[in-house]
């Protein structure tokens, strides 16, 4: 394992939970919250399995209701649908990498998973 500071920093991730879920609102437009968790916690599990790193350092819980982060399901707290800008006044920099990710797995798997995720 390489523990060059250098090259770990460049693999740690730059989003947080909120960039991603935010840029998710905008490729996607006003969804449930319940939806939001899902299309955040695929688009983290996804981008592991094809970039070998994760996309934000929050953990993902399991649930009843289905995969949660935490510090999301706090500042979603009491709203059942969520719009673009909801979040924006949150959000970090999204590295460009990896909102062309997010971008092209919104176009590829994210409506499919959308329509079948639980409202």
């Amino acid at each position: 394992m390489d523990t060059n500071p250098a090259m770990i920093a460049a693999m740690r991730p730059v989003a947080s939970v909120v960039d991603v879920a935010e840029h998710i609102l905008e490729l996607g437009g006003e969804m449930e919250a319940s939806k939001l968790h899902s299309l955040v916690y695929l688009s983290q599990s996804w981008h592991l399995a094809w970039s070998g790193r994760v996309l934000f350092d929050e953990q993902i819980e399991a649930r009843a209701e289905g995969p949660i982060v935490p510090e999301l399901d706090e500042l979603l707290a009491g709203e059942t649908t969520v719009a673009p800008g909801f979040l924006r006044n949150k959000l970090r920099e999204l590295a460009a990498h990896d909102d062309t990710f997010l971008a092209d797995y919104f176009h590829i798997d994210i409506a499919h998973a959308a329509a079948t995720a639980a409202h």
